[in-house]
């Protein structure tokens, strides 16, 4: 499916640079970024809390919001809790270095692995090997620990996370639902 008919996935002109110069866009749903596999944005660093920010797309303006962090959030220098994002800034998670900006959009639209999973799950389509390979993949998807199919074709997704599907970054919970919505009879 293509991404241009998810509103949700268009670039709202804002990038992140990851420490590996790898950059990605900011969608309209905004995005989680954390250790946890069910952030938008999973990063490797133990000084990184499970949900550590949130950047929120709002009114056209681009937030950053910490969600209560272990060991915060800092912006330029100063530490953050909620700040309204210019054109350019320096955020450090941990020891995690990202480059904020303004750019024009830029490819791959979505992080790393969310990139991969969603990919996967495209061409599982494609071919029409749902049954076969698609709960795996749905499960790296929604950062499900298991997915299975009832007897009556319903479709049940479990997490280790007692919140569930709450815990989901925007991003993950978006593309989530949009494969729901994709699965075959």
């Amino acid at each position: 499916m293509a991404m241009s008919t998810h509103p949700w996935l268009q670039p709202t002109g804002w990038s992140l640079l990851l420490p590996d110069g790898q950059a990605i866009h900011v969608p309209v749903c905004g995005l989680l970024i954390g250790r946890s596999s069910s952030s938008d944005l999973q990063l490797e660093d133990p000084d990184i809390s499970r949900r550590h920010l949130l950047i929120a797309p709002l009114a056209g303006q681009a937030w950053a919001i910490d969600q209560g962090s272990s060991n915060g959030t800092r912006l330029d220098g100063m530490p953050l809790s909620r700040k309204r994002l210019g054109e350019r800034h320096e955020l450090v998670l941990g020891a995690t270095l990202l480059e904020w900006e303004l750019v024009e959009p830029i490819v791959p639209l979505l992080p790393p692995g969310l990139d991969a999973a969603w990919q996967a799950w495209c061409a599982c389509l494609e071919r029409k090997r749902f049954p076969k390979d698609g709960l795996e993949i749905l499960c790296r998807l929604a950062a499900a620990e298991s997915a299975r199919k009832g007897p009556h074709g319903g479709l049940a997704l479990s997490w280790a996370d007692p919140m569930g599907a709450e815990s989901l970054g925007p991003l993950r919970r978006q593309l989530t639902e949009a494969a729901l919505r994709q699965v075959p009879a």
